[in-house]
């Protein structure tokens, strides 16, 4: 417990890098930070009929709407070693701060782990995205 405290205190001071969502597999840094829609929370439970595809860690996967990742999506997690007091819903724009990797298993992209001060609704990123694509607000 008290080496996770200390690597979420050097997390707390460490660079992240912005990067567009849809860029985060094609850049080369290791810690971004980057936002978008919120698709699926799910919390990744041992296998049973109504989940074949969990994983059985205790994790939760929030995916963020991304077209040009594989598979369509980025994928968050939130880790049971740094507990949250509540995942993010489905339908918020979300700006998350952390650690990307390549999920071989998964075949995706994912920034993680969530924890505290790492992740925060953000109103700015949906007005952001917009920009981004030339697009005029609805």
């Amino acid at each position: 417990m008290l080496l996770l405290l200390l690597l979420l205190a050097g997390d707390l001071q460490r660079t992240y890098h912005p990067v567009p969502l849809d860029q985060v597999p094609k850049r080369q840094y290791t810690y971004v930070e980057t936002c978008g829609p919120v698709t699926y929370v799910q919390r990744m439970t041992p296998k049973s009929a109504t989940c074949p595809s969990c994983d059985g860690d205790g994790d939760w996967h929030i995916t963020l709407e991304c077209p040009r990742c594989p598979r369509g999506v980025l994928v968050v997690e939130i880790v049971p070693e740094i507990p949250v007091p509540e995942p993010p819903k489905k339908g918020q724009w979300l700006r998350v701060r952390g650690l990307r990797h390549f999920d071989d298993w998964h075949n995706w992209y994912e920034v993680r782990p969530l924890g505290p001060g790492t992740w925060d609704e953000d109103p700015f990123c949906r007005a952001f995205d917009r920009a981004r694509r030339g697009q005029k607000r609805p």
